[in-house]
C-alpha cells in the first residue's frame, strides 16, 4: 500500500496569514492523493493564523510554531525537517491549489528517479480569487519539462527566474537533505533560486506544463514591497554570482548567456538609479550609473532592451545635472513604472519582509553589529547625540565606484566577501559621537541651502585626488587626513602629488615611510604610518574547519603594474606557470579572459589551463586547498595587504612574498616565507613533504595569530580610533573644539 500511495509532506509556511490561509488550506486538503500530511509552519505569528491552522479538524494537519519569527525560509527549512514524507511540497498559505497538483508532481518524480525537484505552471489570481492572467514561459524554454545544471544556468542568465515558481514545488527529501536547505541568511528573498541551482547540481529539475495553482499577487505581499523602490542590488545576481563560481559551472553556459545575464545587471543599475532620484538620492543615482558597466549593451542582439535601458539612463542622468525638483522626479518615476507616482512614495518597508531576514528588513546582516561581535562583544547601544549634526564627515573613498554612500551599503555589490565591514564599523563609531557620515559627492550640497550653516564638514580621502583643491577654498570644509590606500606601483600619479596634498591636508598616512618611497618620489613630504583594517578578527570557522583539501590555490584579478620596479604581478604568473606544469595549482578571479598582452606568449597557456573563472565567495573556495600564492602587489615595507589574512580566515597556508617586514606584523609561524627558497623547485619539493601534521600546525598558528593582541593593529576599532582622534585634534587646532562637544 505504501508504495502505490507514499506519503507526500506539504509544508506551508505562514506569517499573519489571516486572510487568505483558510482558502489556501481548503485547496490542499481537497487534494486528489490524499496520503498526506499537511504541516502549517507559523513563523511567530501576530493575528489569527493560529486558529485558523488549527480549526481545520483535519487530522492530517499538523500545527508548529515558532517561538521568534524566523523568515520565511528559515520556516520552509524547519517545516522541511519536522515533516516525515520522502517527498515534500512548499506550498504558500496565500495561494491557491489545483486538486491534481500533488498528484501530477509526485508522478513525474516517481517515474523519474533521477529528477531532485519538479514545479507547475500558474495561474495569476487578484486578492479576490480571480483569474487575470497566466505564466508565458520565454519561447525558446516554452516546449522543455527537464532542466538539467547546464540548461538551468544557461536559461537563468538568458531570462531571469521567470519559470521556476517557488510555491508549486514538490522535492525529494533526500536532495533537500543532500544541499542542506534554504540559505537565507545569505540570499535572502533570492534563497529559493539558490535552493534549485544547488538542486540541479544534484539531479535535474521538472517543469509540469499544466497550470495546477492560482499564484495571488497583490500589493501587500512582502516579495512585491521589497521590490517597490529597490535600490540595492536584485539578490538574483548574488546567487548567480555565486553559483558560476562554482567548480564547472561556468563552463556549462554560452558566452552569449554570460552577455544576456550582463545585461540584465545594467538594466538592474538603471532602475535602482531611477529609484534613487525618485526618492531625492541623486548623489546615489549619479554614483550608480557612473559604476555600471555599459559594455555588455553593445554586445548584445537584444535591441529593445538595450534602447530602453539607454533611454532610462540618459533621462537620469539628465534629470540629477538639474538637481531633484519634483517635476524630475515625477518625469524619472513615469519612465520607470509608466504610471503617476503615488502619494505614499517611500523605500521599501522594513516591515514588508519579515521573510528575507530577521535583522533587518532588506535581508542584509547587520554589518556593524556583526563587525561589533568579531571585536569580541555585541554592537553598544547608541550614545546620546552630544555632538549632534555641528560635524559632518565626508569621505572620499577608494574609486568613485563607491560614490552614493556604496561604501557603507552592505548590499553594495562591492561589498564581496564583506570587505567593507571595517567602514560599517567606522559609520558605526561616529554614530555612537552623533557625527554621520558620507561619502564625499554629497559634500558640494553641504553648508548650501541652509545645510550646516554653523558646523564643520570634515573631508577625509582614501586616495582621490581631484577635489581637495576646490574643497580648500570652501570655509566650512577641513581637509583633515589623506590616506595613501593603493601601491606606488599601482597609482603612482598620487604619490606624485603628495607635495601639494601635504600643504593643504593635515596629516597624510601611507602604509610605509617616506624613505622608502624617495627612490620613486625624491620630493615625499612627511608621512604617518596606517594599518589597512580587516573585516574579521577570527577563522571563518565553517571555511576553515573544511578537511577535503588539495592543491595550490591563486586568487588575484588579471591587472597590471604602472610601474615595474618591484613589481609583484609578474612573480606571479611566473608561480602560475611552475605549478601549472604538475596540475597543482587553480587560478581563481576576474578578467583573465582579456589576455595578457606582451607577457602572453610566456603565460597565456598556464593561464588556460589553470584559470578555474571569477570567484564569489574567496573564503569558501579557498576552503577547498592546502596552499595559496599570497604574493603582494609589489615588494615594499609596511606593504600588507587583506591577502596573506584571506589565507588565514580560510584556514589555507600562504606562500608569502611582498613586505620585507612581514615577521613584525605578522606571526611567522603561520606562513611560508617564499624568500627561504631558492627556487620553484625547491618550494615544490617542499610543500609535497609537508604532511598533514605540519599543514595543521601552521593554520593552528594562523587561528592564534588572529585572535592574538599583535593582530588587533588591523581591527577596525583601531583604525576608528585613530581616524575619530584626527577629527578631535583637528578642530582643537581650528578653534572648534566647542562642535565636538
Amino acid at each position: 500500500m505504501a508504495d502505490s500511495s507514499p506519503l507526500v509532506s506539504i509544508v506551508v509556511p505562514a506569517y499573519n496569514a489571516e486572510r487568505f490561509l483558510g482558502e489556501a488550506l481548503a485547496s490542499i486538503r481537497a487534494q486528489s492523493h490524499a496520503t498526506l500530511e499537511i504541516v502549517v509552519c507559523d513563523d511567530a505569528s501576530a493575528d489569527h493564523t493560529p486558529a485558523i491552522a488549527q480549526a481545520t479538524g483535519d487530522p492530517r494537519v499538523r500545527y508548529l510554531r515558532n517561538d521568534r519569527t524566523l523568515g520565511g525560509y528559515g520556516a520552509m527549512n524547519r517545516g522541511v525537517r519536522e515533516s516525515r514524507g520522502e517527498y515534500v511540497a512548499i506550498y504558500h498559505a496565500d495561494d491557491v491549489y489545483d486538486a491534481r497538483i500533488v498528484e501530477r508532481e509526485l508522478a513525474v518524480l516517481r517515474t523519474r528517479p533521477d529528477l531532485t525537484a519538479v514545479f507547475c505552471l500558474d495561474r495569476f489570481i487578484d486578492e479576490r480569487g480571480g483569474e487575470y492572467g497566466r505564466l508565458r514561459l520565454p519561447a525558446a524554454i516554452a516546449d522543455t519539462e527537464t532542466f538539467d545544471a547546464s540548461l538551468l544556468a544557461e536559461s537563468l542568465l538568458r531570462y531571469k527566474n521567470t519559470f521556476l515558481r517557488t510555491p508549486s514545488v514538490m522535492l525529494r527529501r533526500s536532495a533537500f537533505d543532500a544541499v542542506g536547505g534554504f540559505d537565507q541568511d545569505r540570499f535572502g528573498i533570492a534563497a529559493d533560486l539558490d535552493m534549485w541551482v544547488r538542486l540541479s547540481l544534484e539531479g535535474p529539475i521538472a517543469v509540469v506544463r499544466e497550470y495546477l495553482m492560482g499564484y495571488r499577487h497583490y500589493t501587500a505581499q512582502w516579495s512585491k514591497q521589497y521590490e517597490r523602490m529597490r535600490t540595492e542590488p536584485e539578490l538574483f545576481f548574488a546567487v548567480m554570482d555565486r553559483h558560476l563560481s562554482r567548480p564547472g559551472v561556468r563552463a556549462l553556459v554560452s558566452s552569449d548567456a554570460l552577455t544576456a545575464y550582463r545585461v540584465w545587471r545594467v538594466q538592474d543599475e538603471a532602475e535602482r538609479a531611477a529609484n534613487a532620484f525618485v526618492l531625492g538620492d541623486r548623489q546615489k543615482a549619479v554614483a550608480l550609473l557612473n559604476s555600471s558597466l555599459v559594455r555588455p549593451l553593445l554586445r548584445t542582439t537584444r535591441r529593445a532592451q538595450v534602447a530602453r535601458v539607454l533611454a532610462l539612463r540618459t533621462l537620469v542622468r539628465a534629470a540629477a545635472a538639474t538637481g531633484s525638483g519634483a517635476r524630475a522626479r515625477d518625469l524619472v518615476y513615469f519612465a520607470r513604472f509608466r504610471r503617476l507616482p503615488p502619494r505614499d512614495l517611500a523605500p521599501p518597508s522594513p516591515s514588508a519582509a519579515h521573510s528575507l531576514d530577521t535583522s533587518n528588513g532588506t535581508g542584509a546582516r547587520n554589518a556593524s553589529a556583526d563587525v561589533a561581535a568579531s571585536e569580541g562583544g555585541a554592537a553598544p547601544p547608541p550614545r546620546a547625540h552630544r555632538i549632534g549634526t555641528a560635524v559632518r564627515v565626508f569621505l572620499d573613498p577608494f574609486t568613485h565606484h563607491f560614490h552614493g554612500n556604496a561604501l557603507f551599503d552592505p548590499r553594495s555589490r562591492f561589498n564581496r566577501d564583506d570587505a567593507l565591514r571595517p567602514w560599517f564599523r567606522l559609520k558605526t563609531r561616529l554614530a555612537e559621537l552623533g557625527v554621520p557620515i558620507d561619502t564625499a559627492d554629497y559634500l558640494p550640497d553641504a553648508g548650501r541651502n541652509g545645510q550646516n550653516p554653523r558646523g564643520a564638514n570634515i573631508y577625509v580621502s582614501y586616495g582621490i585626488h581631484d577635489r581637495y583643491r576646490a574643497l580648500a577654498t570652501r570655509d566650512d570644509v577641513l581637509l583633515t587626513a589623506f590616506y595613501l590606500f593603493e601601491v606606488i606601483v599601482v597609482d603612482p600619479p598620487m604619490y606624485y602629488a603628495t607635495p601639494d596634498l601635504a600643504r593643504h591636508f593635515r596629516t597624510l598616512y601611507s602604509w610605509t615611510t617616506a624613505d622608502r618611497l624617495r627612490p620613486f618620489v625624491p620630493n615625499v613630504p612627511p608621512l604617518r604610518p596606517f594599518r589597512i583594517p580587516m573585516p574579521f578578527s577570527a577563522v571563518i570557522e565553517p571555511h576553515w574547519s573544511r578537511t577535503d583539501r588539495r592543491g595550490i590555490i591563486l586568487v588575484n584579478s588579471n591587472k597590471r603594474a604602472a610601474l615595474p620596479d618591484g613589481e609583484l604581478y609578474t612573480e606571479r604568473l611566473r608561480a602560475l606557470k611552475h605549478f601549472a606544469g604538475s596540475g597543482g595549482i587553480d587560478l581563481w578571479g576576474r578578467l583573465w579572459e582579456n589576455g595578457l598582452g606582451e607577457l602572453e606568449s610566456e603565460f597565456a597557456e598556464a593561464v588556460r589551463a589553470t584559470w578555474r573563472g571569477p570567484v564569489d565567495d574567496k573564503y569558501e573556495a579557498m576552503s577547498r586547498y592546502r596552499f595559496a600564492i599570497c604574493y603582494e602587489n609589489m615588494v615594499l615595507d609596511g606593504w600588507i595587504t587583506e591577502k596573506i589574512f584571506d589565507c588565514l580566515y580560510a584556514g589555507v597556508v600562504p606562500i608569502y612574498l611582498g613586505a620585507p617586514d612581514i615577521a613584525d606584523a605578522v606571526d611567522p609561524a603561520c606562513f611560508i616565507d617564499f624568500r627561504q627558497f631558492g627556487s620553484y623547485a625547491e618550494l615544490d619539493r617542499y610543500l609535497a613533504s609537508v604532511g598533514d601534521e605540519e599543514l595543521a600546525r601552521y593554520r593552528e598558528a594562523g587561528r592564534d595569530y588572529l585572535a592574538s593582541a599583535q593582530f588587533t593593529q588591523f581591527s577596525p576599532d583601531a583604525f576608528a580610533d585613530r581616524f575619530i582622534r584626527d577629527i578631535e585634534e583637528h578642530l582643537n587646532e581650528r578653534g572648534l573644539a566647542h562642535l565636538w562637544g
